[in-house]
């Protein structure tokens, strides 16, 4: 009897070793999926900006009020979208601040994608010097007050949607322009 009570012991010990090695691989595959979602849903993107000064000045006169970041998509089958930047300021900040707009466009995949895009995230201007000292606005898609700007884009893009007043021009220096250039980073959550 004492040696089936042993054998039974020794048993449930392994057993329950078993279990706790299943867990712990099913909590990583859990964390996994869950990098993965966010890897489908999440996106970041940066846009370098050369010749800034250059860039105000033609604005500032009128050749050119707006740049335009490249095309990009929220994820490999996504939305497709650009940043719209003007460097001398548009509408309330035209001449005293840096305007950032960003645009829904019209995409391969727009036929599989739910419309209208809706997202969280946020609009910075990083900090070249201490890497700490981000200028940023969160972003939210409000697609009943806004509807147009974030449905289903008909001609190539849909109006841009964002600050007229992201940040001063006299903040910019010396933490977020320097050597003539400055970074956008555009982070997005799709929650649609």
């Amino acid at each position: 009897m004492f040696i089936f009570y042993i054998s039974y012991t020794d048993k449930l010990e392994n057993n329950s070793n078993q279990q706790n090695q299943l867990k712990k691989k099913l909590d990583g595959l859990e964390t996994d999926i869950t990098h993965m979602r966010n890897k489908l849903t999440s996106f970041e993107y940066i846009w370098e900006i050369k010749n800034f000064k250059k860039l105000k000045a033609n604005a500032k006169s009128g050749i050119k009020k707006e740049v335009y970041s490249n095309p990009f998509y929220s994820s490999e089958f996504g939305y497709k979208m650009r940043l719209k930047l003007y460097p001398d300021g548009a509408g309330s900040g035209r001449g005293t601040h840096v305007s950032i707009f960003r645009q829904v466009m019209k995409g391969r995949y727009d036929a599989i994608l739910n419309w209208p895009i809706e997202y969280t995230g946020e609009v910075s201007i990083l900090d070249q010097l201490n890497h700490k000292d981000h200028h940023s606005n969160k972003i939210e898609s409000d697609s009943i007050k806004h509807r147009k700007e974030y449905a289903k884009p008909i001609d190539e893009f849909n109006d841009g949607l964002g600050s007229p007043t992201f940040i001063s021009l006299d903040k910019l220096e010396p933490l977020y322009l320097v050597d003539d250039t400055i970074f956008i980073k555009f982070h997005l959550k799709i929650t649609s």
